[in-house]
């Protein structure tokens, strides 16, 4: 795949994550692999973080922190249902 200037240029002003995600719905599985392995660190680092306020209780209640472990736990089934449709 050749790669013009004008591409480079709005390449890069994407962010990695976003260039990684365009590439991989172009069907490059290098860039859809380390694409999910972007979107699963996000959720653990989502989850680790309502995990913490869980056991400090800051910001939050019992309940809704664990809502929000469960909305991270499903975007993360999503991200990798997804990665796997596209293989």
């Amino acid at each position: 795949m050749t790669i013009t200037n004008d591409q480079r240029s709005a390449e890069l002003e994407m962010t990695t994550k976003e260039l990684f995600e365009k590439m991989a719905r172009a069907t490059n599985s290098g860039f859809a692999i380390a694409f999910a392995l972007l979107e699963l660190a996000q959720a653990q680092r989502n989850t680790a973080a309502a995990l913490d306020r869980l056991g400090v209780n800051l910001g939050g209640s019992a309940p809704g922190t664990t809502e929000k472990i469960a909305m991270e736990l499903t975007r993360l089934v999503d991200v990798i249902a997804d990665k796997a449709e596209a293989q």
